[in-house]
C-alpha cells in the first residue's frame, strides 16, 4: 500500500492544481518520504560479502527494481522537475539533517524545520547515514548546479561532511555503509574540478578512504 501511494504522488506531483498544494508543505513532505528510504534489515545480507558492489554494478540494478526507496526516489526527482532549485535547497538541508542524525527542530527564515523519523535503535542512526549518502550521490548534478547559481551554498563543505562520517561504531552495517559511502565518494569527486587546496585535500580523503 506504501509503495502504491507514493507511487500516486509521484504522478499527482506532476499536475499544476495539485503543485501550489505541495509547494506550501515541501520540507515535510521530503523529509518524510526520506524517512521511508531507511534501509532495511533484509537489505544488508545482499551486500555482507563484498563492500565493492556498489561500484561494481554497472548496470545501476539497484535503482531499477520496484520498491518503496526507488519509488520515493522518483518522487524527489520529480520535485526537482516541478520545483527545481526550491526543492533542490530542501534536499540539501535533509542531507546535512540526516548525515549529523539532527534530532530536533530547526528555527530558520522559512519556518520550523521538524528533525523528521528518529527510532531508538543503535543502529538508527547509521541507517539515516546511509539514506543521506544515497540522496548525495543520485542528486549530485542537481545539487552543484544549484550551488553554482547559489554561491552561499558550500558543496565542498558538504563533501567534506561526508567524507568525515564514522562508521566504526555501525557494527553489522559497517560493510554495507563503507560500500555506500564508496559509490557516494566516486559519484561526488567528478565535482571537484576547481583547484582549490580545500578540494585538493578531499580529493585525498577520498583516495586515502577508497583503499
Amino acid at each position: 500500500m506504501t509503495l502504491q501511494l507514493i507511487e500516486l504522488l509521484t504522478v499527482l506531483v506532476q499536475r499544476p492544481n495539485v503543485q501550489e498544494v505541495v509547494k506550501q508543505g515541501i520540507m515535510p513532505l521530503l523529509s518524510t518520504v526520506s524517512g521511508y528510504m531507511i534501509l532495511e534489515h533484509s537489505d544488508t545480507r545482499e551486500f555482507q560479502g563484498d563492500q565493492h558492489f556498489f561500484l561494481h554494478d554497472k548496470t545501476q540494478s539497484l535503482f531499477k527494481r520496484r520498491n518503496i526507496k526507488n519509488q520515493c526516489m522518483d518522487l524527489f526527482s520529480s520535485l526537482i522537475e516541478v520545483f527545481g532549485d526550491e526543492a533542490v535547497m530542501h534536499i540539501v538541508r535533509i542531507i546535512k539533517d540526516l548525515v549529523s542524525n539532527r534530532q530536533k527542530p530547526e528555527e530558520t527564515k522559512e519556518g520550523t524545520l521538524e528533525a523528521g523519523y528518529f527510532s531508538k535503535n543503535e543502529q538508527h542512526p547509521f541507517k539515516r547515514m546511509d539514506v543521506g549518502l544515497l540522496l548525495l550521490g543520485l542528486f549530485i548534478e542537481d545539487i552543484q548546479m544549484f550551488s553554482i547559481r547559489h554561491p552561499d551554498v558550500n558543496l565542498p563543505e558538504l563533501l567534506s561532511l561526508i567524507i568525515n562520517l564514522d562508521f566504526s561504531n555501525s557494527g553489522r552495517l559497517g560493510p554495507y555503509l563503507k560500500g555506500r559511502s564508496l559509490w557516494c565518494y566516486i559519484t561526488c569527486s567528478e565535482m571537484l574540478f576547481m583547484p582549490t587546496e580545500h578540494n585538493a585535500r578531499l580529493k585525498k580523503q577520498i583516495v586515502e578512504n577508497a583503499i
